[in-house]
């Protein structure tokens, strides 16, 4: 089902949770002034239904059926200018030209990956920014020009 169907079937569901409690609630209201039984409970617990089948929605919509990546959105002073003119030219770095800047994959599994290709082949700056990056959970950083700066990593003037 598509997103839109699933957000109206979500509102549908809530509308009708509510219906029913302001019904529990004028069945509470007759018992009171009567003394007798009614459906008050059954009621209740159909709102209560209600509500449970549209959390179970919620949860559908915030749960999406296509994975999603998150991006860091960096200023490109966070390297220096040496750097950032030959970044997808180091081993190890995978990074792309953007018209502002670079767009820099961060490595899933940043230890092996150091392993792999040596620390010291990939500038001191870029590890920082994938270290910086993983533990925001961030698949890839945008290093763009009108970026903001970060105060945990260092900025260069260029």
């Amino acid at each position: 089902m598509r997103t839109t169907g699933k957000l109206a079937e979500f509102h549908t569901l809530v509308a009708k949770a509510n219906a029913l409690q302001a019904d529990a609630e004028r069945l509470c209201n007759e018992a009171n002034e009567s003394g007798e039984e009614n459906e008050e409970f059954e009621v209740r617990e159909e709102a209560a239904e209600m509500r449970a089948a549209a959390l179970d929605v919620a949860v559908d919509l915030l749960r999406p059926d296509v994975p999603v990546m998150r991006v860091l959105d960096l200023c490109t002073s966070h390297l220096p200018k040496v750097i950032c003119e030959r970044l997808s030219g180091y081993d190890g770095v995978i990074a792309h030209n953007t018209p502002a800047g670079w767009l820099l994959w961060v490595p899933n599994e940043l230890e092996q990956h150091l392993k792999d290709y040596g620390v010291k082949s990939i500038p001191r700056p870029v590890r920082l920014i994938w270290e910086y990056a993983a533990n925001l959970g961030c698949s890839y950083v945008l290093l763009d020009r009108d970026a903001e700066t970060v105060e945990e990593l260092r900025t260069w003037d260029w």
